[in-house]
């Protein structure tokens, strides 16, 4: 379901979607769809529009890109915050869940890496901002590594960022996470692509 909405979302197709249409053409009762609508308006995917159904969030490239510039000021803030919480044996567990792939083995990412800082930077600002806004990218970008390609990239960029944090060498962190957040867009654009 959730790939079924943002399929929608980047097509940028803002149609209502009725439950009852909805749930005989994804083969579920109403009751479980409606609460899995709800849930997915709480991530910012879907509005509920009385009388009318739940509304699809229009994809944006402005705003997404308004988005990453602020995600960027506020990440590496973060990264920077939490450096004294880092835990070298978490570090090496993440390392490890990220893995490129190689060949027959597929790449693995650990979504949750970038969690890791922010929860541990000590500033409710900068949580709060992630808590609001991130859900709806989130879930878009975690959508645009459902491609091979796009998902090997991401963990070696998820591991170039681990290994700098594991040598202390702060300012290539910084610069990996950088390159990392702005790859995002292409990612994006790239699932665009393809659904198109």
């Amino acid at each position: 379901l959730r790939d079924f909405v943002i399929q929608r979302c980047l097509t940028q197709n803002p149609q209502y979607l009725r439950e009852q249409t909805t749930a005989e053409q994804l083969g579920v009762g109403r009751t479980a769809l409606r609460q899995s609508f709800a849930r997915l308006a709480g991530e910012g995917l879907l509005e509920h529009i009385p009388r009318c159904g739940w509304q699809v969030r229009a994809f944006s490239e402005a705003a997404m890109c308004d988005y990453l510039l602020v995600r960027e000021l506020l990440e590496l803030q973060a990264l920077d915050l939490a450096r004294a919480h880092f835990v070298e044996a978490e570090l090496q567990a993440l390392l490890k869940a990220n893995q490129p792939g190689r060949q027959k083995q597929a790449p693995s990412l650990a979504l949750d890496l970038h969690d890791y800082w922010i929860d541990r930077c000590g500033n409710s600002y900068i949580q709060d901002f992630f808590a609001r806004h991130g859900p709806f990218y989130n879930a878009l970008f975690n959508y645009a590594v459902l491609d091979r390609k796009v998902k090997a990239t991401m963990a070696q960029e998820h591991r170039d960022i681990l290994n700098c944090l594991l040598a202390k060498d702060w300012r290539g962190a910084r610069k990996a996470l950088s390159v990392h957040i702005r790859d995002q867009q292409a990612a994006v654009t790239a699932a665009i692509v393809r659904l198109e």
